[in-house]
């Protein structure tokens, strides 16, 4: 990478799509862009407010967060629907669903030798209707 570059791309998450736009000490960018300006909730701050709204205890909120989120193997309502194949719907939400991406052969960056990329499975969110209009408001 360009020694100018990298002080720049240091201060976006800018991996992955190759769509860099760099201006006077800038980068500008369509996706994957950190904005320290937009506020950005964590588990813990979800949790407060979910005992904020509903009267549970922080503890008991955090303890429903885990219960539905919780990403290991066997834990996490949502994972566990998931490892079977499932899919989770909230209506006006969105649906929490596995994709699959096909194989394909792909280019060793080092070698141009030809690799076999197998096939994969990934978690993958699609919001719903009310929750897309909401945020395009």
């Amino acid at each position: 990478m360009d020694t100018l570059l990298r002080p720049l791309t240091a201060l976006a998450d800018v991996r992955g799509c190759g769509k860099h736009v760099v201006g006077a000490n800038t980068v500008a960018h369509d996706h994957h862009v950190s904005h320290p300006e937009e506020p950005e909730m964590n588990k813990k701050e979800l949790a407060v407010k979910l005992a904020q709204t509903t009267g549970l205890t922080q503890v008991k909120a955090m303890e429903v967060l885990n219960a539905i989120f919780d990403a290991r193997p066997g834990h996490g309502i949502i994972g566990i629907e998931l490892n079977k194949g499932g899919k989770v719907s909230i209506p006006g939400y969105g649906t929490f669903f596995v994709k699959t991406r096909a194989a394909r052969v792909g280019t060793n960056p080092s070698t141009q030798a030809k690799i076999k990329i197998p096939a994969r499975k990934f978690p993958a969110f699609r919001p719903g209707k009310t929750l897309k209009e909401r945020i395009a408001r």
